[in-house]
């Protein structure tokens, strides 16, 4: 996590909590705030918020319960995300209750998944807040060239 602007802007890595909605604080509080002021029932109501105010969202499940499951998962959400944004649509993630293993076989249920597993969820839409981004290093930054 990056707490505050000129952290985001120094590491260019990681996740800037003001994208997540968050206010940007020094490293120092920001790792200490959480404790302090987030309870499960401020997350959930935060989190049935951001899911009544959505246009819809996306649940993607995997066959197996396995790292190359989730990986294959994770790249499904990443083109979908992809496409979404080259559209205009915005995306935000909606796992939170996907780790509790009771809500993850409920909503498993729900939607008819059978032994499916619910890995991901994806919430997305047009209107809402435009947040600052995550920033991110330039590829050939992070590359070699080498295969």
């Amino acid at each position: 996590l990056r707490f505050d602007a000129d952290e985001a802007v120094a590491t260019r890595d990681g996740l800037f909590t003001a994208a997540a909605g968050y206010p940007g604080v020094p490293r120092w509080l920001g790792t200490r705030l959480p404790d302090l002021v987030t309870t499960p029932g401020r997350e959930r109501e935060r989190a049935t918020a951001q899911l009544r105010g959505c246009s819809g969202v996306i649940v993607f499940a995997a066959d197996e319960d396995n790292p190359a499951a989730w990986q294959e998962a994770g790249r499904c959400y990443q083109r979908v995300a992809l496409v979404a944004q080259s559209r205009g649509i915005r995306t935000g993630p909606a796992n939170a209750a996907l780790d509790v293993p009771e809500v993850r076989a409920r909503l498993s249920r729900n939607l008819g998944l059978g032994e499916r597993r619910p890995v991901l969820a994806l919430r997305f839409g047009r209107g809402g807040t435009t947040l600052p981004r995550s920033l991110r290093r330039p590829a050939a930054d992070l590359t070699t060239g080498q295969a």
